[in-house]
């Protein structure tokens, strides 16, 4: 789970300028190793920072520099895991996205951290279907993601432009999408089988 904010600096995120970014996050993830151990971990994330953003042609174009603190918190001993206790370190993010109501939707993020050599990248491709009202784009996704402990890589499907609980209710600019699809994973247990994934995303403009 995660939950962070952006502000522009300029008070309009509509517009070019410096953005405040941040973050955090919370995840728990078991495994049993070779010699039969359990490890339970529950995992606890936070990253600040500053970007800049570019509005031009109908793109976005975005990049941020941030700090990232990563603590994987462990029970049970894993010798072949190095991703365990917390770990400060330097994060870059990179993002470029068309207009959510352009008829060909294109969405690429991706970013890096020293903090256990975390990764994280996403491309989607997506068809607008012509409500004006939400702007609804469906289409392909395509993810990686890893730290020095495993690698996956995720093969699935988004609908994004959805309207929110809140938004039906109390009106606003907020949006949500969904997500789902297979993923392949590699390297020690945290990584997991091969298996399902699903992810559901909000975001509000206040």
């Amino acid at each position: 789970s995660y939950l962070g904010a952006v502000h522009a600096l300029n008070r309009n995120l509509g517009s070019d300028g410096l953005l405040l970014r941040v973050m955090g996050s919370y995840g728990n993830y078991e495994y049993d190793t070779i010699g039969g151990t359990h490890i339970d971990t529950d995992h606890f994330g936070g990253e600040v920072g500053l970007g800049y953003q570019i509005y031009s042609g109908g793109l976005r174009l975005a990049a941020y520099a941030m700090a990232d603190y990563q603590n994987h918190d462990r029970t049970g001993f894993d010798a072949l895991s190095v991703v365990v206790d917390d770990e400060w370190g330097f994060k870059g993010q990179l993002e470029a996205e068309t207009a959510a109501s352009a008829p060909l939707y294109i969405g690429l993020t991706g970013n890096y951290s020293t903090a256990f050599d975390s990764y994280w990248s996403r491309a989607r491709v997506g068809w607008n279907l012509g409500s004006a009202a939400w702007n609804l784009t469906i289409g392909p996704e395509v993810m990686g993601l890893g730290n020095a402990d495993f690698d996956q890589v995720r093969y699935g499907a988004f609908i994004s432009g959805l309207p929110t609980l809140f938004s039906l209710i109390f009106g606003g600019d907020s949006k949500m999408a969904i997500s789902g699809g297979y993923a392949e994973s590699s390297g020690t247990g945290q990584g997991g089988e091969d298996s399902v994934y699903g992810t559901v995303s909000s975001s509000f403009k206040f």
